[in-house]
């Protein structure tokens, strides 16, 4: 049996050390995309939940405005409630209520496709609230 030089040795922990590396990093690049993903849901996540004001101020514009005024100042000929100042103070799980089932006895219809968390946030922040 030959003896094996300090040189050979060394290349054979290398190798070893090399392979074992190769698992640990393929383990660590597995890490880091699951790391990603979830970074990326938590991005949707908040893109999702973000307003996109563009589209609720024109569905405020097609929908509302009409009835509730361009500045949500109310038409009392229309007996339509004012939006701004002391009604703007409504509970958002109230106004969401509303816009999604209408008010019995009021000229206020059901707008059941509405997005209506985002367009009460567009209100309060349009209507200083």
């Amino acid at each position: 049996m030959k003896k094996l030089s300090i040189f050979a040795i060394s290349l054979l922990f290398a190798g070893t050390a090399m392979f074992s590396s190769c698992g640990e990093a393929e383990k660590k690049k597995e890490e880091v995309k699951e790391e990603v993903k979830e970074e990326v849901k938590e991005a949707v996540k908040e893109v999702k939940t973000t307003v996109d004001y563009t589209a609720m101020a024109a569905y405020y514009t097609a929908s509302c405005v009409a009835c509730h005024g361009a500045n949500g100042e109310g038409n009392e000929a229309m007996k339509a409630p004012a939006l701004a100042g002391e009604n703007a103070k409504f509970d958002a799980a109230e106004w969401e209520k509303t816009i999604k089932e209408g008010r019995e006895g009021s000229i206020m219809p059901a707008f059941a496709d509405a997005d209506a968390a985002n367009l009460v946030k567009y209100l309060n922040e349009k209507l200083g609230k």
